[in-house]
């Protein structure tokens, strides 16, 4: 099939249903998304994308992606894609330059791990109804993926899914007939919030709590100070990583030792990113044994 490459380290994909967005925290201020490429290939063109008064911009080829990966799996190996039906066989690919006979990949395939909406925050309320509509849809039928969705705004969930449910759009399959109705997650799709430092922190807990989905997990990053975790117990997942890139902030890195010491304690599988660095996903100063964690939940 095909190599799937990706920088982000904890998934295996990205995809935009809509471009643009607006810094609502301080975890926003150096946001890769708003100087990315597409941002500013927009720009470019005469259409902002970000700030106040940035439009929000569809991306046509989003659910053509989603359909197209919802039928393939990932080695955990060498990262090729094969038919979905194999799930949970060996690879057994052959790496080009060898023959199959003295050199099969030994990996095992697994879901493909799709982060949506990478370019933006799928609560934000400057996504008309119709399209959060539509992509509720759409990332309910692609439950051959673990869909990973990511947001800053979680304290508008209820009212964004209580405006489809009386907006009339039309709800196909049970899954998101489900959701609409329920607020009932499915499986399939992974729910997260960002947490940068404690005044986030106790902001979004509270809300998130509430959320009635199967996997429920934190982004710690940038983590910009030292968290206190204890009423997280309900988290399934958590990723933590120092600020990276031009002008980042140093949390320091008790953030990252506290964080992989109280997921530890509780169970709770955590990936370790990053120290702060230019570089996205530098080891730094991490200790070793801290650093080797790279977990995923068991599901």
């Amino acid at each position: 099939m095909s190599k799937i490459k990706n920088s982000i380290g904890w998934c295996d994909d990205t995809g935009n249903k809509v471009i643009g967005c607006d810094k609502v925290s301080p975890g926003c201020k150096n946001c890769y998304a708003e100087i990315g490429t597409i941002a500013r290939v927009m720009r470019g063109m005469g259409r902002e994308t970000w700030g106040p008064r940035g439009q929000r911009i569809p991306v046509a080829d989003f659910s053509a992606k989603l359909r197209r990966l919802n039928k393939l799996c990932i080695c955990d190996k060498c990262h090729e894609t094969q038919p979905f039906v194999r799930v949970g066989q060996e690879c057994g690919l052959c790496p080009p330059g060898t023959t199959l006979a003295d050199n099969e990949c030994t990996g095992t395939l697994r879901r493909i791990r799709f982060f949506a909406d990478s370019n933006s925050d799928w609560l934000d309320r400057k996504w008309p109804i119709e399209t959060f509509a539509e992509f509720i849809g759409e990332i309910c039928r692609a439950d051959h993926l673990d869909i990973l969705l990511l947001t800053k705004r979680i304290e508008q969930l209820p009212d964004r899914m209580t405006a489809v449910a009386n907006g009339g759009f039309e709800c196909t399959g049970e899954t998101m007939l489900r959701l609409v109705a329920n607020a009932e997650w499915p499986r399939h799709i992974w729910l997260g919030v960002s947490v940068e430092n404690q005044e986030m922190a106790d902001k979004r807990r509270p809300f998130f709590e509430q959320v009635k989905a199967p996997v429920k997990f934190v982004s710690y990053e940038p983590a910009l100070e030292p968290v206190n975790w204890r009423g997280w117990e309900f988290l399934s997942w958590m990723i933590a990583g120092l600020e990276s890139g031009k002008g980042r902030r140093d949390g320091g890195l008790e953030c990252i030792t506290s964080a992989g010491e109280y997921c530890q304690e509780m169970c709770i599988p955590i990936y370790i990113k990053q120290d702060c660095a230019f570089k996205s996903g530098e080891q730094g100063r991490i200790p070793d044994k801290i650093w080797r964690i790279k977990e995923f939940p068991t599901l």
